[in-house]
């Protein structure tokens, strides 16, 4: 694939043409009717209609006074290009109708996009499945997603969108069907296509996506400033690095590519010319993020991991041999199906971070931001990864953002975005664009001059390097999380018990004998002390409670982050952590009642509630229990590290204790401990809700 220059695509009537700027050899070309470099049929066009610059690497086009003028498509329209003034090209293709009768196509070559054509004249079928007439490669796509029916009789030609609904036409969400006009824009998912004389015009391949950021403006709840008025673009298949030092925005400018607005206080976000902000639901389908940590459950094996990752996505009419046939694809583009069956604790490094890569390829998709990839690497191992990393962008057209304090390397980015204190752009643009800004051959010096002087060189920037923002109309989407909640539930459950049993073998033994040690140690109560059974049943179902919840959603707190960006729902990610935990606490209830019947014979004990003596017994020390398991959940999402989770183990059960004394004060019946229980769900899920949209 040769990536100098740009391709062109003519459109006109039923061809469809294709040409490298680098084939002229030369700065200027010529579109039109008469002694051009490239020459149109249509009458209509006028000798010389479009003219196109290339200086430094970057195109520029103009119409030249043409009688039916050029117009450039923008998102929802085809605007008209003021007479003879030049245009950059930016973000995505760019796609120029000359006059009623010719498309233009300008097109970057870092990926491999090519445009083709389809003849609606017998109708055109769009989906996944191979007998379509339009076969789109991704299985966020129905397998028969959408038809375009050719007019009859004088009508219009119609736009049907079957099943899953993820297609705008010029922006709109199209809902069941939709009337085509000439010239009409298509996009379902991140495939694009244009509706041109009866034609399709349309990408074989699932596109990079182009972003941007208009005077971004992000404070802490304390009110510190994060970034500072940041604007950029990142264009289609761009291989991006985010660079800073400390206190310089990164982790905060990812998280507002990411979607996630918390703190922003001014500013607009633009993800292929839709509002990202607006359209979160529908665009976290096609945005992938890999944190630093990992996020491999230890005991599952890779493919495992992969298999609950790619299912949790609910996509339709998959079956289970296209998944594992795709789990396997990517594997392999990463270089570890070797490693598909160890368990991912089993991992080395290297091959753990390519997993974590993969696991996110699993989506395909167009946006791949990754915080840290090289985090832990020697030099060559990171040398390797970021290689392999450029050449899937490239290979698969997708657009790679790669957040890093490390400054190596960065001759293999397209694009480098260097962010200085507080949260300030300092340059967005090629490594040597960079070094003329800058003055100074040495990236190292570039580093520092940012560090000394961020408000100079942010100055400096917004001087001289102009960013155009053109006008957006924002369309909020319809569109709701695609979401099967009982498969999800089903998913979350399994997955659950499988990393239970595998990692907690010892705890299942635990699960037994702690209840019996407790009902034993009621053996030693006098019977006259009947309060101190009822103290023993309260510390034990505490006890067990905690013990078995403290650390379950800490443990995993970073797989949970990455998966409430999205289609995760809390509710069911919350009743999929209670269900196993209430099983438990089941049986460790049943357990301790049978062995204080063996040990006390339940004297003194009296039923309120309950018609025998056993269940009003089991069912407090079920409740108790499971009011622990609320209050342990509860404080696993405020715990960050698995290894303070003893220390929240020790807090909770005094805080927990406290309650239960001043209730026991209070003379509080078996109506307020339910209370209880449903008070801490509430606050469960409400931290689970903080803790999916804090910028960690």
């Amino acid at each position: 694939m040769n990536e100098k220059g740009y391709t062109l695509y003519i459109v006109e009537g039923d061809l469809v043409r294709k040409y490298n700027t680098e084939e002229f050899q030369k700065r200027e070309i010529t579109i039109g009717s008469a002694n051009t470099d490239i020459l149109v049929e249509s009458n209509t066009i006028s000798k010389v209609h479009l003219r196109i610059n290339l200086r430094n690497d970057k195109l520029y086009f103009a119409d030249t006074d043409s009688r039916e003028g050029s117009f450039m498509y923008n998102n929802t329209e085809f605007q008209q290009l003021e007479s003879m003034k030049f245009y950059k090209k930016e973000g995505q293709d760019t796609v120029i109708r000359l006059g009623n009768s010719v498309l233009v196509i300008i097109a970057d070559n870092k990926g491999e996009s090519e445009y083709l054509k389809a003849n609606i004249e017998k109708g055109v079928t769009i989906g996944r499945n191979r007998e379509n007439d339009i076969v789109l490669n991704h299985l966020g796509i129905s397998q028969r997603h959408a038809e375009i029916l050719p007019a009859e009789k004088g009508n219009i030609d119609m736009l049907y969108v079957y099943g899953n609904k993820r297609t705008f036409v010029n922006g709109h969400e199209v809902e069941n069907e939709q009337v085509l006009r000439n010239c009409d824009y298509i996009q379902i998912l991140n495939f694009t296509m244009i509706y041109f004389n009866s034609f399709i015009i349309y990408k074989k391949v699932f596109d990079g996506a182009n972003v941007e950021l208009h005077n971004i403006t992000k404070r802490s709840s304390f009110g510190k400033k994060l970034l500072d008025d940041v604007s950029l673009r990142i264009d289609s298949n761009d291989f991006t690095a985010v660079v800073g030092g400390k206190n310089a925005g990164k982790s905060d400018l990812i998280n507002v590519i990411k979607g996630l607005e918390s703190g922003i206080k001014k500013g607009d976000v633009y993800f292929n010319g839709l509002d990202l902000l607006s359209n979160i639901d529908m665009l976290k389908e096609v945005i992938g993020y890999v944190p630093k940590e990992s996020i491999l459950f230890d005991s599952l094996t890779l493919k495992q991991c992969m298999r609950y990752a790619l299912k949790l996505k609910d996509y339709d009419e998959v079956q289970d041999k296209e998944f594992d046939r795709h789990i396997d694809s990517v594997l392999d583009m990463l270089g570890i199906i070797e490693y598909s069956n160890m368990q991912a604790r089993e991992l080395e490094e290297d091959v753990r971070k390519r997993a974590d890569i993969a696991l996110e390829l699993l989506g395909n998709p167009s946006l791949l931001i990754l915080d840290e990839p090289s985090l832990h690497l020697d030099d060559e191992t990171e040398r390797g990864l970021l290689y392999l990393l450029r050449d899937i962008a490239r290979q698969t057209s997708k657009t790679m953002i790669i957040s890093t304090e490390k400054i190596k390397r960065l001759e293999l980015f397209d694009k480098i975005v260097f962010m200085g204190t507080g949260g300030k752009i300092c340059f967005c643009g090629t490594l040597d664009e960079a070094k003329m800004f800058f003055d100074t051959e040495s990236v190292t010096e570039i580093f520092h001059m940012i560090k000394e002087k961020s408000d100079y060189w942010s100055e400096q920037y917004r001087n001289y390097f102009t960013f155009n923002v053109t006008p957006r109309e924002k369309h909020k989407s319809k569109l709701k999380p695609r979401v099967h909640k009982r498969k999800q539930f089903g998913m979350y459950l399994k997955r659950n018990f499988e990393v239970f049993f595998r990692e907690n073998a010892w705890k299942i033994v635990l699960m037994v004998m702690l209840p019996a040690l407790f009902g034993g140690g009621a053996y030693f109560i006098p019977s006259d002390k009947i309060q101190l059974t009822y103290l023993l049943m309260a510390v034990s179902g505490i006890f067990m409670g905690l013990f078995s919840s403290i650390s379950d959603i800490s443990r995993e707190r970073v797989i949970y982050k990455r998966e409430s960006m999205g289609n995760l729902k809390i509710p069911v990610y919350l009743l999929a952590k209670y269900v196993p935990q209430v099983i438990y606490a089941v049986i460790q209830a049943l357990i301790m009642t049978a062995v204080l019947s063996v040990t006390t014979g339940f004297s003194g004990m009296k039923k309120t509630i309950m018609p025998d003596v056993f269940l009003e017994v089991a069912t407090v020390i079920l409740v108790l229990t499971i009011i622990s398991v609320s209050a342990g959940l509860f404080a696993s999402t405020l715990v960050k590290k698995p290894s303070q989770s003893f220390l929240a183990f020790i807090i909770t059960a005094v805080c927990e204790t406290a309650v239960l004394w001043i209730m026991q004060i209070l003379k509080a019946n078996f109506y307020i401990l339910l209370a209880v229980i449903f008070i801490t769900v509430i606050l469960n899920f409400i931290s689970l809700k903080n803790l999916s949209k804090s910028d960690e």
